[in-house]
């Protein structure tokens, strides 16, 4: 029987997502009651869509590492994936399974052969070994078509994702760490950003302008001493100890503090509660606040 091959994205309604591959007899979008391989008992997914279907186990296993990788599944809390694929070498398609192998892949789900109970536990991979599982894991790519078909089945309203803002996203509310913000700050930094060397087309700048325009403007109003640029500020840590600076451009760029935080923050003037800065304070030098 021929067997059809397949990359689904298995999801909670406003939670998170689970990427995946999969070989079936049935047709693709017959095979509803599956979600995924996943371990973690906590995922709870009621929806599948089918990104990719290919003709055979190692083109899905390709771009299901692609994907693994963009996203950086094993790391991103907006995944159930525990751990990235790749390597797509080894493919038993149709090799049948003796109910004695079952049972010890089974044993080795439930963590049997876990830690020292592994009989490979404390034994290092020959130089030989790790020659070829470097060279399996190298140089794959994918080919332009591939590109633009993930492209495609992940833009706009097909993407998962799409309308989860505010307190409808899964993980509204929720601070992130900070060696998740250095991992996806050199995730997305130089040419790994997608949109490295891209300029921005004429009718994205005219909407750009549009929408910051006029009373769209962050700092609309913000008129003399309500204007960030303005006055000198004070920054007043939680020991009482102040730090003054010349302009609120001068403050930013010495604290290293996001220009338009540091607006809300002077124009609010209140103690923060969380991040970098908690139990700080910024006010104007003038302010009745002081």
């Amino acid at each position: 029987m021929k067997k059809h091959h397949y990359v689904y994205y298995s999801y909670e309604e406003w939670g998170r997502g689970y990427i995946g591959r999969r070989s079936c007899d049935c047709l693709p979008e017959e095979d509803t009651k599956y979600f995924g391989s996943f371990r973690d008992k906590t995922f709870k997914p009621t929806g599948k869509t089918i990104l990719f279907v290919c003709k055979t186990r190692k083109e899905v296993a390709e771009i299901e590492i692609e994907l693994h990788t963009f996203f950086d599944v094993a790391v991103n809390p907006q995944f159930a994936n525990m751990a990235k694929a790749t390597s797509t070498r080894f493919d038993v398609t149709g090799v049948p399974k003796t109910e004695e192998h079952k049972k010890k892949l089974s044993e080795v789900k439930i963590g049997m052969f876990a830690g020292e109970k592994n009989p490979r536990f404390g034994v290092p991979h020959t130089e030989e070994t790790k020659k070829k599982i470097a060279e399996a894991n190298s140089g794959r790519t994918l080919t332009e078509e591939h590109k633009k078909k993930i492209s495609e089945a992940l833009y706009g309203e097909k993407n998962p994702c799409y309308g989860r803002t505010g307190e409808k996203h899964h993980l509204f509310g929720v601070p992130r760490t900070e060696e998740w913000k250095k991992a996806q700050s050199e995730r997305m930094s130089g040419e790994k950003n997608p949109r490295f060397g891209v300029s921005p087309s004429e009718e994205t700048r005219k909407k750009l302008s549009e929408a910051l325009s006029g009373e769209n403007h962050p700092n609309y109003g913000n008129t003399g001493a309500l204007n960030p640029c303005s006055k000198e500020v004070i920054a007043i840590k939680p020991d009482g100890t102040q730090l003054h600076f010349g302009s609120g451009r001068e403050a930013a760029r010495s604290l290293e503090i996001n220009w338009g935080s540091l607006g809300v923050y002077l124009r609010d003037g209140h103690v923060l509660t969380k991040g970098k800065f908690k139990g700080w304070r910024f006010i104007y030098i003038n302010s009745t606040n002081f």
